[in-house]
């Protein structure tokens, strides 16, 4: 059930309470540090236009169906038999499918039908946040009464109830998509790495695993890695593993000695949102 909430004090716009979200979560993220104000609101502005574009185009669906018992053993078993029979069409690899789900025994069948069960009543299950959503009974808006986290979750489903006196006249089912922003930056696993080569090391080996992790799900969280700094750049280049390599052969008489600085960014669109956290590679050649 969604809590009612008294009479407002004044109507708030989407945008100020964007703003005011905004600067929540930016003081619970950095405690410490002073805010330019001028800075701040240009980066609010930013954030704001692709969110309201992206809401005004798409009019928010209720969350997915779970799957079925059947669909989640589809999942477990596709890709082998895709592997298995590479020429088969969609419809032959459904019918395959179907014809393992049918000959399959009960006990085999019995931890997909419990999984999806299981799903099904979290599907049907209100959940209202915790009252984080509060509803006005002048205006009938919607409130929140702290931030959302896309992460955390990313569907809520809520009952409205219209009542006169003790008499309950109707009741409406609503469901709230959040939609994701990029919120967190990349974070490599520490501030300088380190490595060691030898002189004869071969050009193309990769000698050092960059560990780098994005709390974002989904294409936000798809990360870049480059090698943007220091005089040697040049010599060194990052694979798709995130692993440091060698383009060019080391010379120690030359220099013994590489400061290299690398990037890590995030691939949210537009590129304006885009995160990015930096970090040091120091190594010597032997």
């Amino acid at each position: 059930m969604v809590k009612v909430l008294g009479k407002p004090k004044g109507k708030m716009s989407s945008y100020a309470y964007f703003v005011q979200t905004c600067r929540e979560e930016h003081k619970k993220k950095h405690p410490e540090a002073s805010v330019n104000f001028s800075e701040f609101s240009k980066k609010c502005s930013e954030r704001w236009k692709p969110a309201r574009g992206r809401s005004d185009s798409r009019t928010p669906m209720p969350p997915k169906r779970p799957p079925s018992a059947f669909f989640l053993f589809c999942g477990d078993f596709r890709a082998k038999i895709k592997s298995e029979h590479p020429g088969l069409t969609i419809g032959d690899t459904a019918k395959k499918l179907g014809e393992m789900w049918n000959t399959s025994s009960a006990e085999n069948k019995q931890p997909y039908e419990r999984k999806g069960a299981k799903l099904k009543e979290k599907y049907d299950k209100e959940d209202d946040g915790e009252n984080l959503f509060l509803l006005s009974p002048f205006s009938g808006e919607f409130l929140l009464s702290r931030s959302l986290d896309f992460e955390a979750q990313r569907f809520y489903i809520l009952t409205v109830v219209v009542q006169q006196g003790d008499s309950k006249v109707s009741s409406v089912r609503v469901y709230f998509n959040v939609l994701d922003v990029n919120a967190n930056p990349p974070v490599f696993s520490q501030d300088t790495f380190s490595a060691l080569l030898l002189e004869d090391t071969l050009v193309g080996t990769c000698f050092l695993a960059l560990i780098v992790s994005d709390k974002v799900d989904g294409d936000n969280g798809a990360l870049k890695l480059t090698v943007a700094g220091g005089a040697d750049e040049g010599m060194f280049f990052i694979n798709r593993a995130g692993s440091l390599c060698l383009k060019t052969e080391l010379d120690r008489e030359r220099q013994p000695f590489y400061n290299l600085t690398v990037t890590a960014n995030d691939c949210v669109q537009p590129a304006s949102l885009q995160f990015t956290t930096t970090a040091n590679v120091i190594g010597g050649g032997w």
